[in-house]
């Protein structure tokens, strides 16, 4: 059985040490989450999106602990009454899709709605 895990509980930490944890408790696959009201702790969807040298560090940190990147999570209000937060909600989300796609990620996780 491969267990996998949405990294969101492990915002508090950098990518690195969250990856070095997630080894530690023998999960092999996980959601990274970054964008919209998820702080970029883990990915910036405008970086992964604009550069393939941001890609392969993510994905290839990543690797060097023995994890796959499964899906992204951008969770951000792209339903948002303002203007400017909606924009910046779909700026993100969009900017997830093109990076999982030239990842080769075929999963993004998202939501519509406003952050708890």
């Amino acid at each position: 059985m491969e267990l996998g895990m949405c990294m969101a509980s492990l915002l508090d930490r950098d990518w690195e040490p969250a990856l070095e944890l997630t080894r530690s408790l023998g999960i092999l696959k996980v959601e990274a989450m970054g964008g919209g009201h998820t702080p970029r702790r883990h990915y910036d969807p405008l970086a992964l999106a604009d550069s393939a040298q941001a890609r392969q560090a993510f994905v290839g940190s990543a690797a060097d602990h023995g994890i796959e990147v499964v899906a992204l999570g951008c969770y951000g209000n792209v339903l948002d009454p303002d203007a400017s937060g909606r924009r910046a909600a779909r700026e993100d989300l969009a900017a997830t899709l093109r990076a999982a796609a030239e990842l080769g990620i075929h999963t993004v996780t998202s939501n519509a709605g406003c952050p708890a």
